[in-house]
């Protein structure tokens, strides 16, 4: 690099950090022109012939060629060109507006590019002090638009965001940017199915409590086959069995549920009679159970069992080719087992007129499923079993949320309608 380039170079990089700190850059987009550091609050440059004259003497002595320029001219053009009292270039803001200018969010000072491009020589002349003036007038431009383009600047388009993304925004930014849009609208579009035990809120909780109490009247409520009366939600009371009609009425909302929404699995629920039956007279009793509806055209079918005082579910899975059987006691009914699988051979025989290969069907007896601590909570674990199943969700409950989980099923025969519907 020859001499007077190296001394424009190490000029010019002074000159553009004083620019930068005096000249914020959102005022060079905008065309506003720099103000004189004299007339900046609180500022003051010694003075400002010396440090420019200093940093021209470093560059000069650092280069082994001696520049033909002295350093004393160059130091002296660029503080009349862009510093002195006598600069063509004035100040736009007032007094009241200059302590914002530093407040900008970037406060370090700029540094040159390393691939800076070589100063644009204007054509040689007799006077010096012009030489230097045209020479350094087209470094500043190229340097300054070069920087201005690779600076970091504000995002113009604005994605969609949440307000607790808008507090991380730079303040001068954030009520410059668009209008976010309201949070529970896209959220709605967006929301997720529920997971975990769903608890009812106070108002929905007392009015459970006071059905269980006696304190508000109960009208029975029917749904298809199924018929809860007020002994029957009484049974819902903690430390208590549940009864056929409880568990019944509560299977009728789990198929309905299947049959309204599209996006759970298609559910067909036999009553508690119908294992029993089975095992006691045969599938020539339960033939005609199935007489309006074809079992094998559902996702899965549950059948919630009571076999010596306890309750658990019986699930065929027609996607997995699979029957599950939920014990919270941790039992294995093979004799049950056995049965259902012939069911499903005679039941394709009596209704398709050809054979089903059950061979192929996996036998799921879980152990690592929730387990009861007490005699008295099988029939609510069954039937949250079912619930969890039949829409494909994690067994997420323990012995410890049976009594909300008895005020859930309150409130859900209450209304016809489960929960999570």
């Amino acid at each position: 690099m020859a001499g007077e380039d190296q001394q424009y170079f190490s000029l010019l990089a002074l000159v553009y950090q004083l620019d930068a700190y005096y000249f914020p850059k959102d005022e060079l987009k905008n065309g506003r022109k720099r103000s004189h550091p004299s007339e900046m609050a609180g500022d003051s440059i010694d003075n400002p012939i010396e440090i420019l004259e200093e940093t021209a003497s470093k560059a000069g002595a650092n280069n082994a060629n001696t520049s033909s320029v002295p350093t004393s001219i160059l130091a002296r053009s660029i503080y009349d060109e862009f510093y002195s009292p006598k600069s063509t270039f004035k100040p736009t803001v007032t007094k009241n507006e200059r302590p914002n200018r530093y407040s900008r969010f970037n406060t370090g000072s700029p540094q040159p590019s390393p691939t800076m491009p070589k100063a644009i020589k204007a054509e040689p002349t007799d006077e010096k002090d012009s030489f230097v003036e045209d020479s350094l007038d087209a470094m500043v431009k190229e340097i300054r638009d070069l920087l201005l383009d690779n600076r970091k600047s504000p995002v113009s388009v604005v994605q969609q965001s949440t307000t607790l993304q808008k507090q991380h925004i730079p303040s001068q930014y954030r009520d410059s940017i668009y209008p976010y849009p309201k949070f529970d609208d896209l959220y709605e579009k967006t929301a997720i199915p529920p997971k975990g035990l769903i608890k009812l809120d106070n108002q929905q909780k007392q009015l459970a409590q006071d059905i269980l109490s006696g304190l508000n009247g109960f009208e029975p409520k029917t749904i298809r086959t199924a018929n809860v009366g007020l002994q029957d939600i009484r049974k819902l009371l903690p430390d208590t069995w549940l009864n056929d009609e409880v568990i019944n009425f509560y299977m009728e909302l789990i198929s309905e549920r299947g049959q309204r929404n599209d996006k759970y699995p298609t559910v067909h629920c036999f009553n508690t009679f119908f294992c029993s039956t089975l095992l006691d007279a045969g599938y020539a009793k339960i033939r005609r159970w199935t007489k309006r509806v074809d079992i094998f055209a559902k996702d899965m079918v549950l059948m919630p069992v009571n076999s010596s005082l306890h309750w658990t579910l019986a699930v065929f899975d027609f996607r997995k080719k699979q029957l599950a059987i939920y014990d919270s006691l941790g039992g294995k009914n093979m004799r049950l087992a056995k049965a259902l699988l012939n069911y499903l051979e005679e039941e394709h025989m009596d209704k398709k007129k050809s054979a089903y290969d059950t061979s192929e069907w996996k036998l799921h007896m879980p152990m690592d499923i929730p387990h009861q601590k007490n005699g008295d909570d099988c029939g609510v674990f069954a039937c949250t079993f079912a619930e969890r199943v039949s829409r494909d969700q994690d067994f997420d409950f323990t012995q410890n949320d049976m009594i909300d989980l008895r005020l859930n099923m309150v409130f859900e025969i209450i209304q016809k309608r489960l929960l999570i519907s």
